[in-house]
């Protein structure tokens, strides 16, 4: 019975985690109905450069979700709101994932491999930028 409590806890701790990763390769749709609730502060619309983004805010993480041509999420973009956060996110990050250089990890999965950056911008706020595709680091 103890065994099963200790599951059930480390499930609930996993679970802000979990809803605060990137949803690559999802539709819209998809991803407005799974943060439908008002909690979430979704906005959505086309930015400058006409693509169109999902934004959200869960917990202390802000989610932007960027969708490609084929309406499908190409890149995910969290940004811890703190740097208490921030540090919780590197520590998690490094114990989940593989770490592929000191701010790059690789998640591997039975769908294939995504590829997360530690981004840091002068003057800033740093953000984990979530790809398929490596080559969209480039752009950030």
């Amino acid at each position: 019975m103890k065994k099963y409590i200790g599951i059930l806890f480390l499930c609930l701790l996993l679970v802000p985690f979990v809803h605060a990763q990137a949803r690559l390769g999802s539709s819209p749709e998809a991803i407005k109905q799974e943060f439908s609730d008002s909690k979430y502060e979704l906005d959505s619309g086309y930015d400058e450069d006409d693509i169109y983004y999902i934004s959200l805010q869960i917990g202390l993480r802000s989610v932007q979700h960027l969708f490609g041509e084929d309406n499908i999420c190409q890149v995910s973009i969290i940004t811890p709101n703190t740097q208490e956060e921030l540090n919780s996110m590197i520590e998690e990050y490094n114990k989940l994932y593989v770490i592929d250089s000191e701010n790059k990890w690789k998640v591997q999965s039975s769908e294939g491999t995504t590829y997360v950056k530690l981004v840091s911008i002068e003057d800033g706020p740093k953000y984990f930028l979530w790809s398929l595709d490596e080559i969209n680091w480039l752009w950030y």
